[in-house]
């Protein structure tokens, strides 16, 4: 059923995604989370749970960390460029330095 939904290249990104968590020793929950929070900009990230069980999860997952090098193949995997990345980071500077000049 999984299969009809989704298409085999995102299929793939899961598979890799699944190898980055067994590789670095986390769990695919623990990777996400790690990942949204290491990205520029990120204060938290907004996670559901429908049994207390996920809720102990997001909330071991939201103390995980990830290298910038792991990062850096996360985001090759899942297609997003160096310059989405850079752009961001510009933007929220640029909102920084407005809201200080503003703040004057």
């Amino acid at each position: 059923m999984v299969r009809g939904m989704y298409g085999e290249e995102h299929l793939d990104r899961v598979e890799q995604i699944r190898r980055f968590a067994e590789d670095s020793g986390t769990t695919m929950v623990e990777l996400a989370f790690a990942w949204l929070l290491s990205a520029p900009g990120v204060a938290s990230v907004i996670a559901g749970a429908t049994s207390p069980e996920q809720v102990i999860q997001n909330a071991r997952a939201a103390a995980s960390t990830v290298s910038p090098e792991l990062r850096a193949a996360l985001d090759l995997s899942l297609g997003a460029s160096r310059n989405q990345t850079h752009r961001k980071q510009q933007a929220d500077e640029d909102d920084q330095q407005e809201t200080m000049r503003r703040a004057r």
